[in-house]
Order: structure tokens, then sequence, then C-alpha cells
């Protein structure tokens, strides 16, 4: 077949209004002027928290999904519902677009694990931002937990309920326990047509066959899957509703969605897992032959809404994942370059022939790079990146020289270094020499953050450098394009994440790198996670207790905001009186205000949770945040399993930006490039693509560039 391709251009934004209600979207969410301008060019710099946003009216991508309380606007503006159980119910359908069953995600969380092997409940990834952005899919147990955050935006309690071979959500609204199973697929709905709970069901079993709305009731396997929920609720009811424990607090959200681009760098984000030369070069994370995938789902169904009456249902679509890859080239002649955030520069020059050691003494450049997107792998036997040897997550390249006017030239070398941890371990070590290409993808696979640093001496120019990491995406985020021309919205907010995930694992260096050690209580002692140990902190005796962790700016830049989460241990069933929670100081300990509190209901049978935060730091704008972690465990002892928190740090307003978008309609490629001027932090377009039928139009790529 040959195709054809097609390019257009834009410069300006574009002026339709209206279509798809899009001019309430922007002034609802958003109510900022369409381009904010800059008056000097010369504080312009990266592209700080940059989304794209479609009017695809069910995939307009991460510009709409950043929180979990963007989804829920959407799920429930998108549905016009009214009352909270049309809300629920809104929530349901959404999650089950961008949502599927498969093994749970894991990664590298505790020192010494390996993700992988079995189900780890501590490697295990309960934060439903990270679900959202990287994965979309898992077990039971997981997806239940992370949905937890978004019905606890419309205001709902929530909690998991055990069930043979399985495990449920209940959300309470109107005044009563309900049950939504996103996972199988599976409510169910009382004689007067509000949705049933536990109780409900089990009181009157003949619910599960009552002809309601066609609303999905476990249809993937039809009829088998619903006969073996029928014998489970038979099980449930014969065993007695209270029998079936109750887990609260299992899943949280902190990371935040936000992707930062430096001048030189640009994200591509690639719908096809096989853009990479076909099934044999896919990256993903995952064990899996070929990558993850299922084709029982209700994620890209043609009407976008969950559908299911008897043995009809669009229930049975394939579902996979994306790719993003991240490709920075810094600019070696541009001094303002090294002034960047997630960019820390000792002892370093910008000359026209590359970066040199000023003054001809030793230079160190560390680049981070920080994303909600897991790094990925080429697994060498194409089915397991995770246990076995993989590539072209994490590829670093350029060129070496000596410098010519330094008598040891000929000698010159540059020492590399990666970190995927933030610095606290550093796991290669090469010396780089001309042109090099180093694969340093099993250092950095199944994190979401990487390292490098690079050192020479006064007799090394470094004369060009790229890093381009390659990672899984969920296939719900990407912007999807619609026919008949497609309106789409850019936003670049100045601010870019520091990453504070302490491992630990070591005392000595937990107090140095994180800890307020002067803050800690006299009763909480530390003993270290180890592969064979989960608990970082133990409370000795009944009182309570707490840790104090530091969350720097860096690089003289200031907070604008701040989200943290703790994982605690519990004893089971809940002790009366216990409580979890967070508070932030801006001002070293003078004074703190409340950022989450958990108080287990005496009816938990999980013994761990999850407390977690976000709040704005836009008035205070400190160098530097402390964040409390107070662990009463009513009376009992209690531990502290896990830390983590995530500042936002200001950046300079947007530069320029390119935006390209590839897709095809039917055997004809189509391509468009957006021009984005300097200084907007809300740029509107349309994409002109044909007036196509949807299932004719396929997205290819998207890609963002910082000029």
């Amino acid at each position: 077949m040959t195709t054809k391709m097609t390019m257009t251009k834009t410069a300006t934004p574009g002026n339709r209004a209206g279509r798809r209600g899009w001019n309430s979207v922007l002034i609802g969410l958003w109510a900022i002027p369409a381009i904010l301008a800059v008056t000097s060019p010369l504080c312009w710099g990266q592209l700080g928290d940059v989304t794209l946003r479609s009017d695809h009216p069910v995939y307009p991508g991460e510009g709409a999904f950043q929180t979990a309380e963007d989804c829920v606007r959407f799920a429930v503006e998108s549905a016009r519902a009214r009352n909270d159980q049309e809300k629920a119910l809104a929530v349901f359908d959404w999650l089950l677009t961008h949502q599927w069953h498969l093994a749970s995600p894991q990664e590298f969380r505790v020192p010494g694990k390996v993700p992988g092997s079995g189900s780890d409940d501590d490697l295990i990834v309960y934060d439903a931002a990270r679900g959202r952005f990287s994965y979309g899919y898992g077990l039971c147990g997981t997806v239940h937990a992370w949905n937890e955050p978004y019905w606890r935006v419309l205001g709902f309690d929530v909690r998991r309920r055990a069930f043979p071979g399985h495990v449920n959500s209940e959300v309470f609204h109107d005044g009563a326990w309900r049950m939504y199973d996103t996972d199988m697929a599976g409510v169910v709905f009382k004689r007067d047509g509000t949705v049933a709970g536990y109780a409900d069901i089990v009181a009157d079993l003949d619910l599960l066959t009552l002809e309601g709305p066609p609303r999905p009731r476990y249809p993937f396997a039809w009829p088998s899957d619903f006969k073996t929920m029928r014998d489970g609720w038979r099980e449930v009811a014969r065993q007695g509703e209270s029998s079936w424990y109750a887990m609260h607090h299992g899943g949280y959200e902190a990371a935040p969605g936000i992707v930062s681009l430096r001048r030189g760098e640009s994200m591509q984000r690639l719908f096809d897992r096989d853009a990479f030369g076909g099934p044999n070069r896919r990256r993903f994370w995952h064990v899996q032959a070929g990558g993850p995938s299922r084709n029982w789902t209700f994620a890209n169904a043609a009407s976008g809404r969950p559908e299911h009456r008897g043995a009809t249902s669009n229930a049975r679509n394939e579902a996979t994942y994306a790719n993003v890859v991240f490709d920075l080239r810094p600019d070696p002649t541009d001094p303002t370059w090294l002034t960047q955030p997630q960019v820390a520069a000792s002892g370093v020059a910008a000359f026209p022939d590359g970066w040199i050691a000023r003054g001809g003494g030793t230079a160190v450049l560390t680049l981070d790079h920080t994303s909600p997107y897991v790094i990925a792998g080429d697994p060498v036997d194409d089915a397991d990146p995770i246990r076995g040897r993989a590539t072209d997550g994490l590829v670093v390249s350029g060129v070496v020289q000596p410098d010519p006017a330094h008598p040891n030239g000929a000698a010159a070398t540059v020492h590399l270094e990666v970190s995927p941890d933030g610095g606290q371990t550093w796991t290669e070590s090469h010396r780089l020499k001309g042109p090099f290409r180093l694969d340093l993808t099993e250092a950095v696979k199944g994190r979401d953050q990487w390292r490098v640093r690079l050192s020479w001496s006064g007799a090394t120019r470094i004369e060009s450098l790229r890093c381009v990491t390659t990672c899984q995406s969920s296939q719900a985020m990407p912007p999807r394009l619609t026919p008949g021309g497609c309106r789409v919205l850019f936003r670049s907010r100045p601010r870019a994440v520091v990453s504070v995930r302490p491992l630990l694992a070591d005392e000595k260096e937990t107090t140095e790198l994180f800890e307020v050690a002067s803050q800690r209580s006299a009763n909480l002692q530390f003993v270290g996670r180890t592969a064979k140990n989960r608990i970082a902190y133990k409370v000795n005796g009944p009182r309570p207790a707490q840790v104090v962790f530091r969350v720097p700016a860096r690089a003289e830049r200031r907070l604008v905001g701040l989200s943290a989460a703790a994982r605690f241990g519990v004893r089971s069933p809940t002790p009366k009186g216990a409580k979890f929670g967070l508070e932030v100081s801006t001002d070293q300990g003078a004074s703190w205000s409340p950022l989450a509190l958990v108080e287990p209901p005496e009816t938990n049978a999980f013994s761990s949770g999850w407390v977690a935060g976000r709040v704005s730091l836009e008035e205070s704008r400190p160098a530097q945040a402390w964040v409390k972690v107070t662990l009463d465990g009513g009376g009992y002892p209690t531990s502290l399993l896990a830390f983590e928190a995530y500042g936002l740090v200001e950046t300079p307003p947007p530069g320029p930006a390119r935006i390209v978008h590839e897709w095809r309609e039917k055997d004809q490629a189509r391509h468009h490039v957006v021009e984005v001027p300097a200084g907007s932090e809300v740029f509107e377009y349309e994409v002109p693509t044909g007036q196509v039928e949807p299932s004719d139009l396929h997205d290819l790529a998207v890609r963002i560039e910082a000029l």
C-alpha cells in the first residue's frame, strides 16, 4: 500500500467557538487568557508543567486527567450527572474505560527487592496517579485501591471488601454502602433503582438477575464470569455479610502528573507500540510476551460508555500500552542553559566549541529526569524487561574531545555516573572518550527518574550530549484527535517537580539527606528497610510518635506546592483512636499546618494504609518545607513503612514551543506543525483532521519541543 503524506502548519491560535462545548471547558477549568505574554525574552525558559488536551469526548489526554479531581470533573460533566448516584455511576463508567484487568504493576520501591517475582505488596504501585499515567491496568485489589482517591473527590467514604477469590469496592453515598466493581465490571441495582451494596445483595440474591439499566454485570466471559460471581455472592450470603472484612485507605494519590521540558528537550507520545520497528523492538515494563495487553475490556469502546445486557456488551475491546520518549539535547554553547531547573553545574563554562572546565579546574554537570511515566525497556527475550536484560530505556550519547588549549588534552576523558533514586545510590560508572553511546537501561528501568553526573578536568571539553529516555504510558493518557477538525489546548505552567523518596535503609544516610533528626520522637526507633524487613521506623510503646522530613526546592528555586504520602502499619482490627497525620511547615518547624489526617475505623481489617495530601505554597514560596508524619496506634505500637514527597518548584516563564501531530486517515498519513510563541501559558489551536469516520482516523504520534 502506498501512503501519502500531507503536512499543514499553524502559527496562530484557532478562533472557532462553541464546538463540543469547548469554550465552557476552557473558561470553566482554567479561566485565564488564551496567551499570557512575557515582556523580557531573557527570562523565557523551559516548558514547565506542559500538557495537551484535545476535544476527544473520552480520551482528551493528560491535560484533562492530571489529578483525580480533574478526572472526576471530566467524568461528571461529560455525563451531566446531577445527584450522587449519577455522579458515582459517571465515575464508575470513567474507570471502566480507563482501566483494565491484568497483573498489578510493580516497581523498585524497597532496597534489595526486585519486581516481577510473585505478588509483593511492598513493590505494587498504589498511587492512583502512577497507575493512571504509566499503566492503567492491575488486579482487583490494586485498581480498587487506586479508585479510592476518585471516590473521595466526590466526598464519599470508600473501602475495599473481601469476596471469594476477589476484592470489591464499596462506596458510601445516599446513606448506605454501595458496591462498584471496576475490575470484574459489576454493579447491581436494588428494586428501587439505586445501587446495591453487600448487605442488600446478601438480603436479596435475586437482585443479581433483576432486569435493570444496561450497566455492566460481569460481562467479559459471558455467561461464565457472571455465574462465577453469582456463586461468590451466594458464598458471601452463606457465611454472612459481616464475615467479609473491610479494608480502608489502601490507595492514595501523591505523585504529580507533571512533565517539564528543558530547552532543547522534546516529549513524543507514540500511540503504536510497534513504532520502534515491530514486535521485536517493543519497549515496556511488564512480564508478558509482547508487552501488557488484553482483549476483554471496556477501554477503547467505540461508544465510549460501557454497555451490557445479557449476552450483548461492548466489553471485548483490545487494550495495550503506549510509549513516551523524552529526547534531551543540551546546547553546550549556551551559558543560560546551565541555569535551568533539573540542571546543576559546578565549574562548567559554555564556549562555542562545547562545555569546558572553568579556569582549567574540575567541572561537574548533573542532569535530572523526572516524569509520571515509568522507564521501560526493550527486553532481550521480548517478554520480560523486569527480571531479564533490557535495552533502549535510557541511552546517553555524545562527543568528548580534548581541549587543544590544554597541554594534557590528548588524555581527555569524562567520568559518567548514573543514579536511579535521586543520588542516594550510584549504580554505573563509565569513562568517556571521543564519540560514545551508553545504554544505561539496566540502571534505571522500572523507575520514573534518573540522575546523570558528568565530571571532567580542564583537559577536556564536551562537544555534544544527548539523553533519550523511553517510558511506558497508559494507552488512555495521550490526547487523541477527532475528525472534522480537532481543537487542542496547549498549557504550560511555570513549575517542575523535585522528588523526595528516601530509601529508608540506612539511618546515617537518611538523616543526612532527608530527616530532620532533632524532630524525631524519643520513642521512635529507626529500623531500616531491607529485602526481609518492611519497617522503616517503629514506635516503641503505646504513645504517639513523629518524624520530620525535608523537601528542598534546590538550585536557588522556590517551592510553590507540595504533596506527600506515608504508609503506616497498624493492628488489625484497628484500635479505637488510631490516627495517622501529615503536617507541613514552611518556617523550619516554628509553625505547622495540617496536610492530611487518616482515622481508620475499628472495622478496618487492613494491617497497613496510606495517608496523603497536597497543598499550595504559592503565598509563602519557601526555599524548603518540612513534612511531619504523626503515628498514633491508638495505644498500641505502630510503624512507618514508607514515605514520599514531591515539591513543585517555580520555573521561568515558558519559552517557545513546537508541536507536531502525526496521524493517518485511511491510507493517507497526515502531519501538522504548530508554533507556540514564547510566554504562552495557554494556547489554543486546531488540527485539520478530515471528515472521516472515527474508525478511519488513527493517531500515530504527537511531539512537544521546547525550543
